[in-house]
């Protein structure tokens, strides 16, 4: 799960790849694949998507806005037009 293995690598990247108690911390790979771990993975499958969910949310409220601020003879036919630039930046983060 991509949105999980960046939130992951970001938040060992922030705490220096150590644990609280100075354990170094297991890349992705290893940390999803480890059976003790299994309740932690998918805690952070679980909070990725409902990071990936508030951002698409978000974004929709940005096209109406946007939608609503267009100038006479401007249309978008979809709000994935209208918010095209939040929309390719989670699809490039994802795809990394």
């Amino acid at each position: 799960m991509k949105p999980a293995k960046i939130a992951y690598e970001k938040y060992c990247e922030v705490v220096g790849g150590r644990s609280h108690d100075g354990k170094k911390l297991p890349n992705w790979e290893e940390f999803e694949g480890d059976k003790s771990k299994t309740r932690q993975s998918i805690a952070w499958i679980h909070a990725a998507m409902a990071v990936r969910h508030a951002a698409i949310q978000e974004c929709r409220k940005v096209a109406q806005v946007r939608l609503l601020g267009l100038e006479d003879g401007q249309t978008h036919t979809t709000a994935e037009e209208a918010c095209g630039d939040i929309i390719e930046d989670l699809h490039e983060l994802e795809s990394k």
